[in-house]
């Protein structure tokens, strides 16, 4: 079974995260970090902690916090030579240029959006538009609460392909539950628990590895 320590464990998309692998069969969680930790709103059965990251007897660090938090896991992960999904966001070049240089330790995936569904749309946008090369193109990025049916904001990626105003092409992808993204996560975490290589692994590595 696949181990893992979640950092943003408190979160919206890390309790997400949690209550998934506490449900999963070939996964369990061996701990978390959240800066807001206090028994009222830690994970049911998630040992949690504000200050340490301890990584031992970890396979895979899922990281949904905040940049400063991420930096933190960074520099435990590689002190365990532990590989790590980085699902947070918002990122200033520094902060970048150091998980890059982390990366030369340890495997990293990195992604602004773990929805698998997302990442073959990306490619289908890339298809449609080597086909339609005569076509003007826009790209619509939408989040909407109103749209959702489960309670929870939706987005929506829209491609048009336009000729001339008379005919327009439309590739869409709608994610209606944030639970596609946690879904996502964990299935790049048993990605990137099997690779070799120390590097920055994205998205299109993974869709490669599921030959998409």
């Amino acid at each position: 079974m696949l181990s893992i320590f979640v950092v943003g464990c408190n979160g919206r998309m890390g309790k997400i995260v949690c209550n998934l692998i506490k449900e999963s069969k070939d996964m369990y969680i061996t701990g978390g970090y959240d800066s807001n930790c206090n028994p009222k709103v830690n994970v049911p059965g998630v040992e949690v902690s504000s200050s340490i990251i301890d990584l031992e007897n970890v396979d895979v660090v899922i990281d949904f916090s905040r940049p400063s938090a991420t930096l933190k896991a960074v520099e435990a992960a590689i002190e365990y030579n532990v590989p790590m999904v980085i699902a947070t966001t918002g990122f200033s070049k520094d902060q970048e240029a150091t998980i890059e240089e982390a990366a030369q330790s340890i495997p990293i995936f990195m992604s602004e959006n773990m929805s698998i569904g997302v990442g073959r749309f990306d490619r289908l946008v890339i298809i449609a538009a080597k086909m339609l090369s005569d076509y003007d193109t826009e790209i619509l990025e939408a989040h909407n609460s109103k749209m959702s049916t489960k309670g929870n904001t939706s987005c929506e990626h829209i491609s048009y392909f336009m000729k001339k105003g008379d005919e327009v092409i439309t590739l869409s992808h709608r994610t209606n539950n944030p639970s596609i993204f946690a879904e996502g996560a964990l299935k790049c975490a048993s990605y990137i628990a099997n690779v070799h290589e120390n590097r920055i692994y994205t998205m299109n590595d993974y869709l490669n590895f599921l030959g998409i």
